[in-house]
């Protein structure tokens, strides 16, 4: 048995060199690499082995945690999972891509003034909506000139126009341009700049496509639904073709748009899987839109606030520790944004992820 007495050898000459021992000295944790016996290195050997295996079972045992958990959600398991669930995570984001977005509408002030004067839908907003208007113009004063413009003619626009004003300013032109315009289309036939397993940013009100006719108007007011669904189903498969107008007259076409309400959900699980496109629909929580993320993509359907006074979708692009990044197909500024869970997740009423 090790004792104090056995240090007195010649195989631990420590008194000479000045050590001495105290009552708590435990010769198995002090550092003598060197004055070591074999038998205290082997000892120190498979107290290190231990410790390596009991780390390696701690690891299978959270694994198959996981496993258990998302196989009854239903959900397909990835080794990133782990690593979020370890508390490691540090997410996937970076700079909003804008390389597939046009939206330079032309705006001739004089021409549009004129214009306007023989357009009526004989639209007169409510107060609530002319306050929603006068908010708008009291935080944009460089918008000035084209608010007052569409004041001069609101009975050409609608109380649509007036609300997309409230809730996405950058769209002024394309609703200024609406009226004069809605159901033509340039160039919505082309292909996307898609590279397979990326999800591009698209917006709704596009000069290609925001005045092609979805539902009860054109896409820039009324597809926010199947733009988002394009921008998952072209980024998952890398098929450019699958651009908004595409999905559009695919969801019109198959009853995935409801008069009076819009866009059915229906649309994100039975329209995407005879797109090719798996998808389920998930909790709301920041753990399983993370998740979800690591194998594709996800779509949600946000009630009234920072998005919508009514209803709307986006797409969840990305992530970090301190929230989530979107895709709104109806905002450039919002998706640039970074969303702390506690902004976002309250106002999504559901969610669905995809894969492809």
């Amino acid at each position: 048995m090790l004792n104090k007495e056995t240090y007195d050898t010649p195989l631990y000459p420590y008194e000479s060199e000045g050590f001495s021992f105290d009552d708590d000295f435990d010769p198995f944790r002090a550092s003598i690499p060197r004055r070591c016996s074999s038998q205290h290195r082997a000892v120190r050997r498979r107290k290190k082995s231990h410790r390596f295996r009991n780390f390696l079972l701690l690891l299978a045992g959270m694994y198959a945690g996981l496993l258990i958990i998302q196989f009854n959600l239903g959900e397909p398991l990835g080794v990133k999972a782990l690593i979020s669930a370890a508390g490691l995570y540090k997410g996937t984001h970076g700079e909003l891509d804008l390389s597939n977005v046009q939206v330079d509408y032309l705006i001739d002030m004089n021409s549009l003034d004129e214009q306007l004067s023989s357009v009526s839908n004989g639209y007169f907003p409510s107060d609530e909506d002319w306050a929603y208007f006068e908010q708008t113009r009291a935080a944009h004063p460089e918008l000035a000139e084209k608010l007052d413009l569409l004041a001069r003619h609101i009975d050409s626009f609608s109380q649509t126009a007036l609300r997309t004003v409230y809730l996405s300013p950058e769209k002024t032109d394309f609703v200024l341009q609406y009226p004069l315009h809605v159901g033509e289309d340039t160039g919505w036939n082309g292909e996307l700049k898609v590279k397979k397993g990326e999800i591009p940013f698209l917006v709704q009100y596009d000069t290609r496509w925001g005045n092609h006719i979805y539902g009860s108007g054109g896409m820039g007011n009324t597809a926010c639904g199947p733009t988002c669904l394009s921008m998952v189903a072209s980024g998952l498969t890398g098929d450019g073709s699958l651009t908004p107008p595409y999905i559009s007259d695919f969801a019109w076409q198959n009853g995935y748009y409801i008069d009076g309400t819009g866009t059915s959900w229906a649309l994100f699980t039975q329209g995407a899987a005879s797109l090719g496109l798996r998808s389920w629909e998930i909790p709301v929580s920041k753990e399983s839109i993370r998740s979800a993320l690591e194998h594709g993509a996800v779509i949600c359907s946000v009630s009234a606030g920072d998005f919508t006074l009514s209803g709307h979708f986006i797409v969840i692009r990305g992530s970090s520790d301190d929230g989530f990044y979107v895709c709104d197909p109806s905002s450039i500024e919002r998706s640039e944004k970074l969303w702390s869970a506690s902004e976002l997740l309250p106002q999504v009423a559901a969610a669905w992820a995809f894969s492809a």
